[in-house]
């Protein structure tokens, strides 16, 4: 049977969407809450073996928690296309430079590549649930 493991983060982070005809368009903040869910890539019929944990969650918080901080936390995240028309941002101390809008959903097709790659061996990422606010989040699922 799988057995999966579930840890949340938060960040801070702003963003704008280009070609967007909302109030998104314009430079905001948001409180995000991102939940991971690993799971074993091995079946285990009752018990885990010594010392019985699929993953340790400070190690999984060592994985993580560098990918927010290092790239989303306190950052304004912007795309190319954001950038090209809206110059005055290009110089912010902040800034992170996305390939793509920086919506919940595409953060969470950035953040499964990432988290992805640093898992160890073994262990796969299920599943993220990423909030953007306290009514309005974006899942991402590997099946």
């Amino acid at each position: 049977m799988p057995i999966a493991l579930s840890r949340k983060f938060t960040f801070e982070a702003a963003h704008a969407l280009f070609d967007y005809d909302g109030p998104c368009r314009f430079v905001h903040g948001h409180s995000y809450k991102l939940e991971v869910r690993i799971e074993s890539m091995e079946f285990h019929e009752k018990w885990i073996p010594a010392p019985g944990l699929l993953m340790d969650f400070r190690a999984l918080d060592r994985l993580i928690k560098p990918l927010i901080q290092d790239n989303l936390d306190h950052r304004l995240l912007l795309s190319e296309d954001y950038l090209q028309k809206n110059s005055e941002w290009s110089n912010a101390e902040n800034l992170h430079r996305m390939p793509f809008e920086p919506s919940v959903e595409n953060l969470l097709f950035w953040l499964s590549d990432r988290i992805t790659s640093v898992l160890p061996s073994g262990i796969r990422l299920q599943s993220l649930l990423l909030h953007e606010t306290e009514k309005s989040a974006a899942f991402w699922s590997a099946t």
